[in-house]
């Protein structure tokens, strides 16, 4: 599947999902006025889409069968784990919402933290 398929197919699932909020990201470089080529993006490796479940963060770095991820884009979603996030990479929407129910137990069966 093409990543563009799986990233449709995504985002219009998660707008069905009422604890649910998502976002793509675009972190293509930006044209340069007057000229060709494009100006790198600062944000390099950001995940393709940013979720939120039920309170918990989710990073989805989407890839089609035969893509891989680079370097940047595995910094990005370690950083995500290590900050108490979730950060998966994607193939398939069944994967996708495979992490959304593990998030959504993990939410249901967490104790509430209060701060004082």
């Amino acid at each position: 599947m093409k990543e563009a398929d799986l990233q449709k197919q995504t985002l219009e699932w998660f707008s069905l999902q009422r604890d649910c909020f998502a976002i793509r990201i675009n972190t293509q470089g930006v044209p340069l006025h007057g000229r060709e080529g494009y100006r790198p993006s600062p944000m390099r490796g950001v995940a393709d889409i940013l979720a939120c479940i039920k309170g918990r963060f989710l990073a989805i770095e989407l890839k089609s069968d035969r893509g891989r991820l680079s370097e940047d884009q595995k910094f990005f979603l370690e950083r995500v784990q290590i900050a108490g996030g979730f950060a998966m990479e994607a193939r398939s929407l069944d994967e996708i919402i495979e992490m959304v129910e593990l998030i959504r137990e993990t939410t249901r069966l967490s104790v509430p933290v209060h701060a004082d």
